[in-house]
C-alpha cells in the first residue's frame, strides 16, 4: 500500500525543469492507448502577437509557396521595384517562400505544404521576415514518385509531420530515409484504421504515395483526428508544449515561450503524434514525470547551425543519444525548442 501511495505521489507531482526555459514545470501525463503526453508550464511571455504561423498566413494570403522557378512574376520589390534575379528552375530539395504579411513568419521543421511539383515537408526551423523577397526553403519531398502538377503554387496541408518523419528530414537530413519513413507509415496508418485489408489497394490507388493525402483521407483522418481530440481538452490551457511517450518511451518534446503560441500549434502536433503512435515505442514500460524532467536536461555541444542576423538563430545541441533545436529570436528568446532521441525511436 505505501510503495503505491509513493507511485501515486510521483505521478501527481509538478518537476520544475531547468532547460525548456526558466523556471519550466512538468505535469501530470495524460494517457490514451499506447500514447502519453506530458504538458510542460512556464513563465508567461508577450512573444505570441510578434509571429504568424504559415497555417495562418496562407490562409489568410499573406504567404506564397512555389516552385523554384515560379516566382518569377513577384520578383519585382514592391518598395524600390529593384528587379531580383530569377531562381533556378524546381528542385526537389528547395522551394520559394515569400512573406508578404507585416510580421515575422515563423516556420516549424515538420510542417508540409500539398501541391506542386510533389508535396514537401519544412527540413528546419526558421523566420522568415516581413515583406520578403523570395527566400529559398529547404526541404524534403513527402510524396515519392509524382513530379508533375497543374499548378507550382501549394497550400498549407494543416498538417506536421510526426516525430520518426521529422527525424529523417532535421536530424539524418536524408532524402532516402525520408521516403522509407513515409512507407512505412503510410503503411501503419492503413494498418490501424482500415479494418479490412481488401480494401487497401483500392485507397492506395486514391491517395497514392502522398504522406498528407494518406493522413487526411476520409477514415484515417477521423480516427486520428479523434483520438487527438480526446487529448487535447486535457492539455492545461497555460501548457506551453508537451513532452511524448509511445509505448512508455519518451520519443519527443515541442516546447513554446508561451501558451499562446502553443495554443496555435497544437492541435496538429498533437495529431503528429497520434500517428507516431502508430509506429510504436517498443516493449511497454511505466513512464514517469521524473522520466520526462530527464529528457529535458541541460545538454552540452552547443553549435549555430543557421543563423540571420536580427532575426533568429537555430541551435544545435547533442549528448548522451539526445538531440535539441532550438530557435531563438536576437534577444535569446527561444521560438520553439524541439527534443528528439538520435537513435530510431523503437530501439531503446
Amino acid at each position: 500500500m505505501k510503495s503505491s501511495l509513493v507511485k501515486m505521489t510521483l505521478l501527481l507531482a509538478i518537476a520544475t525543469v531547468a532547460f525548456a526555459g526558466p523556471r519550466s514545470t512538468v505535469g501530470n501525463p495524460i494517457q490514451r492507448g499506447r500514447l502519453t503526453i506530458f504538458p510542460v508550464f512556464g513563465p508567461a511571455s508577450g512573444i505570441d502577437s510578434r509571429y504568424i504561423t504559415l497555417d495562418e498566413a496562407m490562409s489568410q494570403g499573406l504567404v506564397t509557396v512555389g516552385e523554384l522557378g515560379s516566382m518569377a512574376p513577384r520578383m519585382v520589390r514592391p518598395q524600390t521595384g529593384v528587379l531580383r534575379p530569377p531562381m533556378p528552375s524546381a528542385s526537389v530539395n528547395e522551394l520559394a517562400l515569400v512573406n508578404r504579411s507585416d510580421r515575422p513568419l515563423i516556420l516549424l521543421a515538420g510542417e508540409i505544404v500539398s501541391g506542386g511539383k510533389q508535396d514537401r515537408v519544412v527540413s528546419r526551423d526558421r523566420v522568415v521576415p516581413p515583406h520578403s523577397d523570395p527566400v529559398p526553403l529547404g526541404v524534403f519531398c513527402v510524396e515519392p514518385g509524382r513530379w508533375t502538377g497543374l499548378t507550382m503554387e501549394f497550400s498549407a496541408s494543416h498538417l506536421i509531420a510526426h516525430p520518426d518523419l521529422r527525424k529523417k528530414a532535421i536530424v539524418e537530413n536524408d532524402q532516402q530515409k525520408v521516403w522509407d519513413e513515409v512507407a512505412v507509415s503510410n503503411r501503419n496508418m492503413e494498418a490501424n484504421v482500415l479494418m479490412d485489408s481488401a480494401a487497401a489497394p483500392a485507397f492506395r490507388a486514391q491517395v497514392g504515395t502522398s504522406y498528407a493525402k494518406t493522413a487526411s483521407a476520409g477514415a484515417i483522418q477521423q480516427t486520428i483526428a479523434e483520438s487527438a481530440s480526446a487529448i487535447l481538452p486535457q492539455i492545461p490551457d497555460d501548457a506551453a508544449g508537451v513532452i511524448v511517450a509511445v509505448d512508455g518511451h519518451i520519443v519527443w518534446a515541442d516546447v513554446f515561450p508561451s501558451a499562446a503560441l502553443f495554443r496555435r500549434y497544437r492541435a496538429k502536433l498533437m495529431q503528429s503524434y497520434v500517428v507516431q503512435s502508430y509506429n510504436g515505442g517498443g516493449a511497454y514500460r511505466p513512464v514517469t514525470v521524473d522520466d520526462a524532467v530527464s529528457f529535458l536536461r541541460e545538454l552540452g555541444g552547443h553549435e549555430n547551425i543557421d543563423v540571420e542576423p536580427g532575426l533568429y538563430r537555430l541551435v544545435r545541441s547533442e549528448t548522451g543519444g539526445v538531440i535539441t533545436y532550438e530557435l531563438e529570436d536576437p534577444s535569446g528568446m527561444r521560438l520553439h525548442f524541439a527534443d528528439r532521441k538520435s537513435t530510431r525511436l523503437n530501439s531503446s
